[in-house]
């Protein structure tokens, strides 16, 4: 068994290459993820089937199609109360 090194690390994920530990350096690109429930994520993936067609053939990116649809809703004047309904038939159970 080989001798154990103790090595000083910063928090971060690490690849390992030739046998040595490279940290992943990752750039922000001005994007953040958010969790999105399936029937939100599909109606995304609707508009962008959608967005196809009128684009003739070209399919653009989901995130384009993602920021456009919550740019335009945040817009809307009764957005606010589109929300709250959303909020309160998830948070009662309701599906209607």
């Amino acid at each position: 068994m080989k001798g154990k090194m103790k090595t000083e690390m910063e928090d971060g994920l690490y690849q390992a290459r030739a046998g040595n530990l490279e940290k992943l350096v990752f750039e922000d690109d001005g994007t953040k993820k958010i969790r999105v429930p399936q029937p939100g994520f599909e109606a995304v993936v609707t508009v962008q089937k959608r967005m196809r067609k009128a684009l003739n053939g070209h399919k653009p990116d989901i995130s384009l199609v993602a920021e456009a649809m919550l740019l335009a809703a945040a817009e809307m004047p009764d957005i606010e109360e589109k929300v709250r309904l959303h909020a309160q038939r998830v948070f009662s159970g309701s599906n209607s």
